[in-house]
């Protein structure tokens, strides 16, 4: 129950952010607020590159999955148990005034097994931001949106593909 309680949720997020955050980049998170069972809220996030450039802009050749995102405002209400089968659905969100680029590489190691989660988006409103989506065999997705709301979006990291 501690969880709930505002201090320890800031407390939790200064960790994870420092943990997150190592010699090629710099995780913050200005606020979070955890209300039962899953209803997250975090303002003010940014995952920088410590040199000040673009990560995504700057990639050759990677294999590895590299993102840029900075946010003033996310609000989640999330489903708990799909979590444990690798899917997060996502009742209810919005997202405002972001900037995300992510570059999602085609796996080269057959050897593995990877466990792909899947992301179904039912009800999620975005505001003022930028996307920017790269994934192998598929051209580069980009979209600046003053205002779009997704009624039913599902995004499969696994193979990978979306439907809308």
């Amino acid at each position: 129950m501690l969880f709930y309680w505002s201090p320890v949720q800031n407390f939790i997020a200064d960790k994870v952010a420092d943990s997150l955050s190592d010699d090629t980049m710099t995780v913050s998170i200005g606020h979070v607020e955890l209300d039962f069972p899953l209803d997250l809220e975090l303002t003010d996030v940014k995952v920088t590159k410590t040199d000040g450039k673009h990560a995504v802009n700057n990639i050759t050749t990677t294999d590895k999955a590299v993102f840029d995102i900075s946010f003033d405002y996310l609000k989640l209400n999330i489903a708990p148990l799909p979590l444990l089968h690798h899917e997060v659905i996502i009742t209810e969100g919005n997202l405002d005034d972001a900037d995300i680029d992510m570059l999602i590489p085609e796996s080269k190691d057959t050897t593995k097994t990877v466990v792909g989660w899947k992301i179904l988006l039912k009800d999620f409103e975005i505001n003022k931001s930028k996307l920017a989506l790269r994934l192998p065999n598929i051209a580069p997705m980009k979209a600046d949106i003053e205002n779009v709301a997704l009624e039913h979006f599902w995004l499969d990291l696994d193979k990978p593909e979306f439907s809308a």
